[in-house]
């Protein structure tokens, strides 16, 4: 049972929000935190791959995180550097962030599963003819 304070107006603001939580990182700033990646390479003489191919495989597994999320991945990348003389994988670096990831979409789903059930908004306006209510609910 959804509490009623959670009217499914509050409801739908915090699937709002949730979503917004989960927006992917657009092309410009997934493109400056991948640069850092490889000048983070090229500064400590890194093996350095072809950054245009390589940039093209972070997109594609790393294409719906969100910016803050790609942010904290990306300096958590840099800050833990454990990868030798080689750059991270897209996995590598997804695997900083997934369990966050994660636990928004649970958000999401528990959010947009509460609104379902949320009772219908009855209008104040609304007039019942609460007589024939009661003779259809005793079967009348």
């Amino acid at each position: 049972m959804v509490p009623a304070e959670l009217t499914r107006d509050r409801l739908q603001a915090a699937i709002d929000a949730q979503q917004a939580l989960l927006e992917p990182a657009d092309i410009k700033a997934f493109a400056v935190l991948v640069a850092k990646i490889f000048e983070f390479a090229r500064t400590f003489g890194l093996a350095n791959p072809d950054t245009e191919a390589a940039t093209k495989f972070y997109r594609e597994a790393l294409s719906d995180l969100p910016p803050d999320l790609l942010q904290r991945a990306v300096s958590d990348v840099v800050r833990e550097w454990k990868w030798g003389n080689k750059i991270p994988l897209p996995a590598d670096i997804r695997n900083q962030v997934e369990a966050e990831l994660t636990a928004r979409k649970v958000m999401l789903v528990r959010l947009e599963m509460a609104e379902k059930r949320a009772p219908m908004p009855v209008s104040s306006t609304a007039k019942f003819d609460t007589s024939r209510l009661v003779s259809a609910a005793i079967g009348r």
